[in-house]
């Protein structure tokens, strides 16, 4: 058994929404909220392993609890929730999810392990966000997503490669211009827009090691492939390629870098009920760049 219980605090100003883009470019400060000061328990859950077959790293795992959806994106080459890596939420993972995968929610997740790491996922969850709320009370009232998933691992000239494959689908209703945490919605709707239940999405994740020193140590490149339903998500079609990881620089192991290319497509049901007369024209594809490099100084700074 383990268990997780992370509390978090964030003060200061709020999600900076300037930008005209509907991607933030400052993930981190959404979580717990927005604007001011806010306290919220993001996570209490538990796992138990139910082993396999220990020598060949075969187990099959159970967690449930209350979970921050970015705290799992544990990846090498990106993700690192909008503090350690990428800060723009378009360069850490596919937009098209947030419609039906709340920030902060409860849900039950399954795991077959194998060879150390998940081979087949799948998750039980509730679609209301509840990072300011426990979200009990009300559990799966709206409805449940579900979200499964696979990975394949391999090796090419004797690096590490991994391919994933996952989806969601949500039996809540939604229209493309309700509210997302992860995202800015621009509306109202010109016209009426009704509710659809249904909504779903699809995303291919491709990671490819180029300098590889040991087990989550060293650099490679990255690209993420995803595409969501026209009638309830406001993203449709994303992508993004990118390079990032550790020692780029070989007397300089520790320090980190990443670089990475984004494309946003949002829904045409969103882009024909806008009024955008006075900005002009209709929205358009967004183009996401963003590049950073961590230098660590010393085992505290």
């Amino acid at each position: 058994w383990s268990a997780e219980v992370k509390t978090e605090v964030r003060f200061g100003g709020p999600l900076i929404t300037s930008t005209g883009t509907i991607s933030p470019v400052n993930t981190a400060a959404i979580i717990p909220g927005a604007d001011g000061t806010v306290f919220s328990v993001t996570a209490v859950n538990f796992t138990k392993l139910f082993p396999i077959n220990l020598k060949e790293g075969k187990l099959f795992a159970v967690s449930f609890g209350r979970y921050n959806l970015l705290d799992l994106l544990d990846e090498d080459f990106f993700a690192g929730g909008g503090t350690e890596r990428f800060l723009n939420i378009a360069q850490i993972g596919p937009l098209t999810v947030l419609r039906q995968v709340p920030l902060i929610t409860n849900a039950v997740s399954t795991a077959y392990i194998r060879g150390g790491e998940p081979f087949i996922t799948f998750a039980l969850m509730d679609p209301n966000d509840h990072s300011l709320d426990p979200g009990l009370s009300d559990l799966f009232a709206d409805g449940v997503t579900f979200a499964p998933g696979i990975n394949f691992p391999a090796k090419y000239f004797g690096k590490t490669e991994k391919h994933s494959f996952g989806g969601a689908i949500t039996t809540k209703a939604y229209t493309p211009f309700d509210a997302i945490r992860q995202a800015i919605i621009p509306g109202p709707p010109i016209n009426p827009v009704e509710p659809q239940r249904g909504s779903w999405s699809i995303n291919y994740t491709f990671r490819q090691s180029i300098v590889e020193r040991a087990a989550r140590d060293g650099w490679g490149f990255f690209g993420q492939v995803s595409f969501a339903d026209q009638a309830t998500s406001p993203v449709t079609t994303f992508f993004d390629v990118g390079l990032g990881g550790n020692g780029l620089i070989a007397s300089r192991p520790r320090d980190e870098f990443g670089l990475s290319y984004g494309y946003t497509d949002m829904s045409d049901v969103l882009k024909d009920n806008l009024d955008l007369l006075p900005i002009g024209g209709r929205l358009q594809v967004e183009h996401q760049l963003e590049m950073f490099y961590n230098l660590h100084l010393t085992a505290w700074f």
